[in-house]
């Protein structure tokens, strides 16, 4: 149903148009992304699919806003006011995934570009000397935006495209500068704020863990922050996922994807529990009938208002993949 709804809407260019479906801003090339990773998620790619002719498009509008520098977006910058870095890790994360299943000789050369522009450019430094990532070059690193690039290097990494390893040991240096390892507010470490010396929040402690576990680091060591989500199970609820940025900002779909990738790989109890939650939360508000049958609807957070529909029913059909989208690390 969510891929019904986000086939008839696609543009006859590949793309698209959020502010045609309820977002506040333009968020094209990243939500464009997210949408293509939706089919590619499903099993539909360049080559084989019902919708490989929806994932053709998209990933052609998406090497048509590609830099010869390799960057994707910069001509996005207003919606996250500093910069474009969550267009251009989300355009690299499509392409990689979409250069792994269907081995397109110009899809692997744009998804290739990608990664150096994020690895050399974005990312700069050398060496020992590589930070993580911002919103743009050269300013102090996040933790949110700095997930996007590591899922882009990870999938890019599992395609089999060469990936600066140095980037892999710059973003775990980070994610390790930042963690709350003592036992705080009755949870052990795990845990993880948006910037060094910030406030531990939901959205930057999903995305601090997951970005451990796939840059290898053992579950049981993530405890204390899986503990901590876990009292945060997801619901319909524009005020879930505390972003931690400022007061009274919330992101829930963003919260409900990371979250759910991460409890797949922590496994166990933690996503018995979570997807046990996850499922009767996406399905009970997923539109049923009229116009809007299969997707879902904005249900307020910031995040809803920047991508609107198209985002929310790509995010929410990605949280129902995840079962195969991911290979679960601990196995």
């Amino acid at each position: 149903m969510a891929m019904r709804w986000l086939a008839y809407h696609q543009e006859a260019d590949g793309h698209w148009d959020t502010q045609k479906h309820q977002a506040t801003r333009n968020t094209d090339p990243a939500i464009t992304a997210l949408a293509v990773l939706a089919f590619l998620g499903a099993g539909h790619t360049e080559k084989v699919g019902k919708y490989k002719d929806n994932v053709t498009r998209g990933v052609q509008w998406i090497i048509s806003k590609q830099g010869a520098d390799g960057s994707m977006g910069k001509d996005y910058k207003e919606p996250w006011h500093v910069g474009y870095a969550y267009h251009h890790s989300t355009c690299g994360l499509a392409l990689a995934e979409a250069a792994g299943m269907g081995r397109v000789p110009a899809t692997i050369e744009a998804a290739t570009k990608a990664i150096q522009y994020s690895t050399e450019v974005h990312q700069g430094g050398s060496g020992s000397e590589k930070p993580a990532w911002r919103y743009i070059p050269g300013r102090d690193i996040d933790a949110s935006v700095s997930g996007w690039f590591v899922m882009q290097l990870k999938s890019a990494k599992v395609a089999g495209l060469q990936v600066n390893p140095a980037s892999f040991e710059g973003a775990l240096r980070f994610y390790d500068s930042i963690e709350i390892k003592e036992a705080a507010g009755g949870y052990g470490g795990g845990k993880f704020p948006y910037q060094k010396g910030g406030k531990v929040a939901l959205n930057t402690t999903s995305i601090g863990i997951l970005c451990n576990l796939f840059l290898g680091r053992k579950p049981d060591t993530l405890t204390g922050g899986a503990e901590y989500l876990g009292q945060n199970l997801p619901k319909w609820d524009a005020k879930l996922g505390q972003g931690g940025v400022k007061e009274n900002s919330y992101f829930p779909m963003y919260y409900m994807y990371y979250t759910t990738l991460t409890m797949f790989q922590m496994g166990g109890q933690y996503w018995k529990s979570w997807n046990e939650a996850l499922k009767p939360t996406l399905l009970t508000n997923q539109r049923r009938g009229g116009a809007e049958d299969g997707s879902w609807d904005p249900m307020g957070g910031d995040d809803d208002k920047f991508g609107g529909r198209v985002y929310m029913t790509a995010m929410g059909a990605l949280c129902l993949e995840v079962y195969y989208r991911y290979l679960p690390i601990t196995r």
